[in-house]
């Protein structure tokens, strides 16, 4: 875990570590990586298109696999829903697109 003013970055993995920093570091911005988030767009044709994304919502940020390695998952949110305050951008090559909320 690293700090620095207004903000906290965590690996990811150790979801108790976070947990800890986020009473600790109450106002600030959690930045985490390991969940690799994916967008998925599709036509409902068979067309399917699986982006890297970045989450953001009020709190925290969720950063994209850098890796091409990484494919990444759908974001759901937690609890399996996105909140309506999270961001989600698709990452291609040439564009970044912001996708909205749920």
């Amino acid at each position: 875990m690293h700090r620095e003013e207004g903000f906290v970055f965590h690996h990811g993995h150790q979801m108790e570590e976070m947990r800890a920093a986020a009473s600790e570091d109450e106002g600030s911005v959690h930045i985490i990586g390991h969940f690799h988030p994916a967008h998925v767009l599709s036509d409902g044709a068979g067309l399917r298109l699986k982006l890297p994304a970045f989450v953001q919502s009020d709190d925290h940020w969720t950063l994209p696999a850098f890796s091409p390695w990484a494919g990444g998952a759908r974001y759901t949110g937690a609890g399996g829903s996105i909140d309506s305050s999270s961001r989600i951008f698709a990452i291609h090559p040439r564009k970044i697109m912001r996708m909205g909320s749920a």
